[in-house]
């Protein structure tokens, strides 16, 4: 599972809509679109503004090993 594919089912989960978390992250809705699909990488940048809409730790979505 990518680190979009976890943002996407932790927002789902709570009911946040994909069109509200882009304008919060200021992230365009295509390439959220593709982000939270897997079809796309997340920058640093634009996965720091997602954690921070989210109100999450940066860590939160990222898996080790």
């Amino acid at each position: 599972m990518t680190v979009g594919e976890r943002i996407k089912e932790y927002a789902q989960e709570r009911g946040i809509m994909q069109r509200f978390l882009a304008e919060k992250a200021g992230v365009d809705d295509s390439k959220m679109s593709k982000i939270l699909n897997g079809t796309r990488d997340i920058g640093l940048v634009e996965y720091y503004r997602l954690c921070q809409a989210l109100d999450v730790p940066m860590e939160t979505f990222v898996k080790e090993g």
